[in-house]
């Protein structure tokens, strides 16, 4: 009986404890109005919602760097260009071809001496350290050519 009476009392409507959630109402919350727009002055005309973004758009990929820049970025690394011909020259004769490749990072991904092949892997580690700024998508391949000693032509064309 003592159990009844302590249910009746929990299930009271005056209890304290009792929480009652209120009933779900149909209105949905207002929408937060829009500050109102900027007064556009009567002569300007309106844009088309591409140019308001155009600003704001990536710029285009820079393109594959030019002679000056490969040759700055290569001239100091030449004079280790030219020991690593001598130290594998024999007793060909005949020009070379320096041939490497600028991935679009900025970084010499392969590098090659025609002419002169076991000089390739010493080419390729001196070469390693050269850098130009990042550039488009695809690689810029250069070609410099060069006299049986190690050192190029002048001017340093690009292939």
């Amino acid at each position: 009986m003592r159990r009844i009476l302590l249910l009746l009392l929990a299930a009271a409507p005056g209890c304290s404890s009792c929480r009652r959630t209120p009933p779900p109402t149909s209105e949905a919350p207002a929408p937060i109005a829009a500050p109102p727009a900027a007064p556009r002055a009567p002569d300007e005309p309106e844009q088309p919602i591409s140019a308001a973004f155009a600003d704001l758009s990536p710029a285009a990929p820079r393109t594959a760097p030019g002679d000056a820049e490969v040759r700055k970025a290569l001239e100091p690394l030449l004079p280790l260009v030219e020991k690593c011909v001598k130290k594998v020259n024999g007793p060909n004769t005949g020009d070379l071809l320096l041939r490497f490749r600028i991935a679009p990072g900025g970084e010499i991904d392969a590098a090659q001496v025609l002419g002169l092949e076991p000089a390739d892997e010493c080419v390729r580690e001196a070469l390693r350290p050269l850098k130009v700024a990042p550039f488009g998508p695809a690689a810029s391949v250069v070609e410099v050519p060069m006299n049986r000693e190690g050192r190029p032509a002048d001017p340093i064309p690009r292939g």
